[in-house]
Order: structure tokens, then C-alpha cells, then sequence
């Protein structure tokens, strides 16, 4: 394998990047938490 991404795809696991940890955690701080899914599946968002 020559990358994380290939060893990814290779074990069928779905990752994000480039996300503003320190962002994000302010934001559930000051909102709450909420339901949320990351996904592949892109035709039926309401299922």
C-alpha cells in the first residue's frame, strides 16, 4: 500500500479530513450535540 488513503479503500472504511477540530467542539459547545452520518450514499439523503 503506499497511503492511508489505499490502506482506506483496501479495508472499505470511510474517512473525513481537513476538519477544524477546535471549530467543531466550540460549535457542539455553544449549539449541543446533533444527529449527524457521514456517507457515501448520495441519492436518497432522507433514508
Amino acid at each position: 500500500m503506499d497511503n492511508l488513503k489505499d490502506w482506506f479503500t483496501k479495508h472499505n472504511v470511510v474517512a473525513i479530513s481537513d476538519v477544524d477540530t477546535r471549530a467543531l467542539v466550540a460549535y457542539i459547545r455553544d449549539n449541543g450535540a446533533m444527529n449527524a452520518i457521514i456517507s457515501t450514499e448520495v441519492d436518497n439523503i432522507d433514508a
